[in-house]
């Protein structure tokens, strides 16, 4: 197993290099736009000398248009979950948002229920913005990132955990997650070509986004998710210091989806990934340590393990 210090290495995926330097440029060109061309800028009504604060004002109405709008995310979800009910891997599901801080309510074949959790980018304070609910049997936190490409998706799905999930659920044991997903609509797409063998052209990527998959895939191809699997239980530094991780014997929200599409058994083992936390005692306290496992899908390449340095808790769990 290789050991890396990188946070985009959790995942395999990268987005588009050459759209990712182009929007570099772009930034670029903006921060400088009153240098470049102040005649732009007064012909628009804009004092070049005050450019520096407009354009951080206008990048912060930007960036809350965007976070309101979750019509988009919300179509993502609502065409899978539709696509599992269909299939007969979920029972029912319900919109709930507006009714505790849940998004979606599931119930699978078994009877049991599904808290989904949809939130945007990892690295963002919306993600730590959750209560798992009593009736959850599962708490499943599911981010879509389809807008912000600088960061590869590795480094969002880190943040996520390591610095957002793990420390809140070490301070609130009763705030637990069972896994974590990133999936949205540029998945497979041109912008982030997906390097997984599997995925699916039945009409499921038309139905739940408008980006197209990338050059060189089926018309409509749409991978499988990226899935974090999480402790089982609540770590304790004598008794359960390295709480046990979910399976796909025990994630039945995840064993729901990679049956609506078809994921084949040999591969799936190769598409989770594992989340694990570990408390140590030391003579200054309790340390918390978080690492992640990406096993890059199979594809031939040796897992990697991403670690941070261990931090001090200032809990008691």
């Amino acid at each position: 197993m290789i050991e890396s210090t990188k946070p985009e290495e959790a995942l395999a995926c990268r987005h588009d290099e050459e759209l990712r330097k182009q929007a570099e440029k772009a930034e670029d060109l903006l921060r400088r736009l009153d240098d470049i061309a102040p005649a732009l800028l007064h012909d628009s009504g804009i004092a070049p000398d005050r450019w520096d604060a407009v354009l951080r004002a206008t990048v912060e109405i930007i960036r809350g248009k965007n976070a309101a709008d979750s019509q988009e995310k919300n179509t993502f979800v609502e065409a899978v979950l539709n696509r599992c009910f269909e299939r007969g891997t979920v029972n029912s599901f319900e919109a709930i948002k507006g009714r505790g801080r849940q998004d979606w309510k599931v119930v699978l074949p078994n009877g049991m229920t599904v808290a989904v959790e949809s939130k945007g980018a990892g690295d963002g304070n919306n993600t730590t913005i959750y209560e798992r609910p009593a009736w959850a049997d599962e708490l499943v936190i599911w981010s879509q990132n389809p807008h912000s490409l600088l960061k590869h998706p590795g480094k969002s799905a880190w943040s996520a955990i390591a610095t957002r999930l793990f420390p809140k659920i070490h301070a609130d044991p009763r705030q637990r997650v069972d896994a974590y997903l990133f999936w949205d609509g540029r998945c497979g797409s041109e912008d982030r070509p997906c390097p997984k063998s599997h995925g699916i052209t039945d009409g499921l990527r038309e139905a739940a986004t408008p980006y197209e998959a990338a050059p060189g895939k089926p018309s409509g191809w749409l991978p499988p998710p990226c899935v974090f699997l999480f402790p089982k239980t609540v770590a304790e530094v004598r008794e359960n210091p390295e709480p046990p991780l979910h399976t796909l014997a025990t994630s039945h929200f995840v064993r729901a989806l990679f049956d609506a599409l078809d994921v084949p058994e040999p591969l799936r083992p190769t598409y989770v990934n594992d989340a694990r936390m570990l408390l140590e005692q030391s003579e200054k306290g309790t340390l918390l340590n978080i690492s992640v496992v990406s096993r890059r899908y199979g594809e031939g390449k040796e897992a990697v393990r991403v670690k941070a340095r261990p931090k001090l808790s200032k809990q008691g769990h």
